[in-house]
């Protein structure tokens, strides 16, 4: 083979990978975590001041859009549903490649979890592999969160899992994402209009530790030791939710890790009244995950706090904060302030449907996980 030939084999082959990387992006099944993936892609550099790691809790309950408003502060999402907190160290890594954000927020609630539970629905663990770029980190990802007797193959070449959704490709929905990258509306944010009843307990009495999984501590440490590795400040934070008396000394526990190692942590449970917090209204799914009212008060006060505790800029009165490839594409203009727009909008709608449900009866019915 000459020089020519090489060349030309080189070229096939880097036009082979390029053009099975973007239709791997197109095929990945849609839906809110992959727009808020590539919603994260699509921020132009340096412009998020907080990066919010987690499950489930995370997205539905601070609104990113209202809390910029309010604050001038710029936080994103890295949120999955059931997120094992093995990911949380990886998604710090990836976050950095395009942001420089002053803290990092880490939602603990999975930590409590055995890991072998979480391990359960391979959607725990392709929520994070599959929303990330192809890149040396996601190979490492997959690395620490897939064992042999999980096709890891298919994480690794996830077109293998996706090659039956080449319908999708007709999806004006899909094809945007050939390089995973478009702007999320709502930066993150899902405005959830359900409502599920739940009734609060008082564990505020509960003082005792009991240590939580090896595996989930082990996470843990490791998110220390990225968080020091890279000079960020850090907030372990557990969100409110309908918490049984079995998981508080556990998180007794990780406040200890946590603060022993130097980092801040944030029970909001502790502080539901100060929060306002509606236990008949202000819950989607009967204490699990927040609901646009309960959305809009944890916001409320969370911004207030993060205001008194961290030196965050105010971005307000910028003027557009997008890139010029992006304004070319979506138009110029503050993209804050028009996810602030929608999310009004949004929100407006929302109260009013929450409120007809639960006057009505309507309460939350869960899906079927597959």
């Amino acid at each position: 083979m000459n020089w020519k030939q090489a060349l030309r084999a080189g070229i096939f082959i880097l036009l082979f990978i390029l053009m099975t990387t973007g239709l791997t992006y197109i095929l990945r099944t849609n839906g809110d975590v992959k727009d808020r993936f590539t919603g994260f892609y699509s921020e132009q550099g340096d412009s998020i001041d907080v990066i919010a790691i987690g499950s489930s809790p995370v997205y539905p309950c601070i609104a990113t859009p209202m809390l910029y408003h309010m604050t001038g502060t710029r936080l994103y999402p890295l949120s999955t549903n059931m997120q094992r907190p093995v990911a949380a160290p990886f998604l710090i890594r990836e976050a950095r490649k395009t942001q420089n954000p002053q803290l990092f927020i880490i939602e603990v609630r999975m930590f409590a979890a055995a890991d072998e539970d979480l391990k359960s629905n391979m959607a725990h663990t392709r929520g994070v592999t599959d929303n990330l770029r192809y890149s040396m980190n996601r190979i490492k990802t997959i690395m620490a969160m897939v064992g042999p007797e999980d096709d890891p193959l298919s994480y690794y070449l996830d077109i293998f899992k996706y090659h039956s959704n080449w319908k999708t490709l007709v999806l004006k929905e899909q094809l945007r994402d050939v390089f995973y990258i478009w702007p999320d509306d709502l930066k993150g944010y899902v405005t959830y209009d359900s409502v599920g009843p739940c009734e609060p307990a008082d564990l505020s009495g509960i003082t005792d530790r009991e240590p939580i999984p090896e595996e989930q501590e082990e996470a843990l440490l490791k998110v220390c030791d990225e968080l020091k590795a890279g000079g960020e400040k850090g907030l372990f934070l557990l969100l409110p939710y309908a918490m049984e008396e079995k998981n508080v000394s556990r998180f007794n526990y990780i406040r200890d890790l946590v603060t022993q190692n130097g980092y801040d942590y944030l029970d909001m449970n502790s502080v539901v009244d100060e929060i306002g917090l509606d236990y008949e209204l202000d819950f989607n799914d009967y204490g699990n995950h927040t609901n646009a009212l309960g959305a809009a008060k944890v916001t409320a006060w969370l911004g207030s706090w993060l205001k008194e505790h961290y030196d965050l800029p105010d971005h307000r009165g910028e003027g557009s904060d997008r890139d010029a490839i992006a304004s070319l594409l979506w138009g110029g203009g503050n993209s804050w302030d028009k996810a602030y727009e929608q999310y009004s909008s949004e929100y407006a709608k929302a109260a009013v449907t929450i409120r007809e449900r639960y006057a009505a009866q309507e309460f939350y019915v869960a899906e079927e996980e597959e």
